[in-house]
């Protein structure tokens, strides 16, 4: 009796959903452009780009001083910490639908005028605070809200809202004046 033995050699490829992580190296706040405040040394400005501040706790602020493109913004500390984006304009755009995760410790203050067309997904149950597209801004797409907290900041340099709003059960999404 012949066995036969057949080999298969497979390849598999391997993708991620967001091109590289950059991961901040401090505790305090900074300016996003610095390449010194990273730990790869190098800075975030790329679509797909996950940015993680999550080794941050206190109340800090980063200052994104030229304009920046990002797939995903997250803040998961382990302890209680409040991070305040400010500067120029942050475009979100990705392979996927963009993310802003913000974890149970967390609180996210977007300042920034943001950009992109593929819409925002907020993660994460901490609570995500955009100012409410301030001028030159350019984002559309649907927002969706699938945990947590996404609460936009009005002032007097409001705008538009730019797409629809998703709220998955459980979550909260808050317009100034009102609540879903």
């Amino acid at each position: 009796m012949k066995i036969k033995l057949f080999v298969c050699i497979g390849l598999a490829v391997v993708s991620g959903a967001w091109a590289d992580t950059f991961t901040w190296k401090g505790t305090s706040g900074g300016s996003w452009n610095d390449a010194a405040n990273w730990k790869e040394n190098a800075v975030p400005d790329a679509s797909g780009a996950e940015v993680d501040f999550s080794a941050a706790s206190g109340t800090y602020a980063v200052n994104v001083a030229s304009a920046v493109t990002v797939g995903k913004i997250v803040l998961n500390p382990s302890a209680s910490a409040s991070l305040t984006l400010s500067g120029e304009k942050i475009t979100f755009a990705a392979a996927d639908t963009p993310e802003v995760e913000v974890g149970a410790n967390g609180t996210l203050f977007l300042q920034n005028a943001t950009g992109g067309t593929q819409g925002l997904r907020k993660t994460g149950v901490g609570t995500y605070r955009p100012k409410t597209l301030p001028a030159g801004s350019s984002y559309t797409g649907r927002t969706y809200v699938d945990e947590g907290v996404m609460f936009p900041v009005k002032d007097s340099s409001y705008g538009t809202f730019g797409g629809s709003v998703e709220v998955a059960p459980g979550a909260t999404f808050k317009w100034p004046g009102w609540t879903t």
